[in-house]
């Protein structure tokens, strides 16, 4: 999770985080189908 700017300052500056939870449930599934993630290389 950012904490480094403020909610409206986020928003000014059209980031967007994907929130923690999100980012794990995918992980997940991707490991599940995918197999040994290890192998590729995301960038």
């Amino acid at each position: 999770m950012q904490n480094h700017l403020g909610r409206e300052a986020t928003i000014n500056l059209g980031s967007f985080y994907t929130p923690d939870f999100l980012v794990d449930e995918v992980y997940g599934l991707l490991e599940k189908w995918v197999g040994d993630l290890g192998t590729y290389v995301f960038g």
